[in-house]
């Protein structure tokens, strides 16, 4: 469980920096606002995995 809790986490943080990178660099003449909704869907999905193997390490 504690390796599962790990590769959310880095999936994560991974997923914030694939964000930061969209909303930051590319340039605002692109539209990019479906790209980064599917990246906030998978940031949630991470988020509630990570939060369900929480339960599952604390017990």
């Amino acid at each position: 469980m504690i390796l599962a809790k790990a590769l959310v986490e880095n999936h994560k943080t991974t997923l914030g920096l694939r964000l930061n990178k969209l909303t930051s660099i590319i340039p605002r003449q692109y539209d990019t606002s479906n790209l980064s909704n599917n990246l906030i869907k998978e940031i949630n999905f991470a988020n509630a995995a990570s939060a369900s193997l929480d339960l599952c390490v604390n017990k």
